[in-house]
C-alpha cells in the first residue's frame, strides 16, 4: 500500500507540474498521448519496488539471505547424513578388522603348530 500511495502522490506532483494550466480545460483522454510518456516512466520506475522503498530493499535482501541459510542447512544436513554413513561403515571395517586380526591369529598358531609337528617327524625320521 505504501508504495502505490507513493506512485499516485508522484504521479499527481508529475501531473501538476507538467499539465498545470491543461488540466482544468482539457477534454476527457485529451492527455492521453502527452501523458502517455510520463505514466511510462513512473511505471519503469515502479515495476521495481527495491528501488523506491527502502523497506522492499530490506526486504529482498533478507529474503536472499534466507534463501542462502536454507540451502546452507540442506547443504548441513547432506553433510551429516553422509558423515553418520561413513561412521557406520568405519565401524563395520573396525569390526572386519578385529575379526580378520582374531582369524590371522589363530591361523599362525595352527600353522606353527603344523610345523612344529613336521619338524619333529622330520628330526625323529632322520635320527
Amino acid at each position: 500500500q505504501r508504495i502505490v500511495f507513493k506512485l499516485l502522490a508522484e504521479l499527481r506532483d508529475a501531473f501538476q507540474e507538467q499539465f498545470k494550466s491543461q488540466v482544468a480545460v482539457t477534454k476527457e483522454n485529451g492527455l492521453s498521448r502527452s501523458a502517455k510518456k510520463t505514466l511510462q516512466s513512473l511505471c519503469n520506475k515502479y515495476d521495481d519496488t527495491s528501488r523506491v522503498d527502502n523497506v522492499a530493499k530490506v526486504q529482498a535482501e533478507v529474503d536472499s539471505v534466507k534463501d542462502i541459510m536454507h540451502e546452507n542447512l540442506e547443504t548441513m544436513l547432506d553433510r551429516q547424513e553422509k558423515l553418520q554413513d561413513l561412521e557406520d561403515k568405519a565401524d563395520v571395517m573396525r569390526g572386519e578388522a578385529q575379526r580378520f586380526k582374531k582369524q590371522s591369529t589363530q591361523l599362525k598358531q595352527e600353522m606353527w603348530k603344523k610345523n612344529l609337528k613336521y619338524s619333529i617327524v622330520l628330526f625323529v625320521i632322520v635320527v
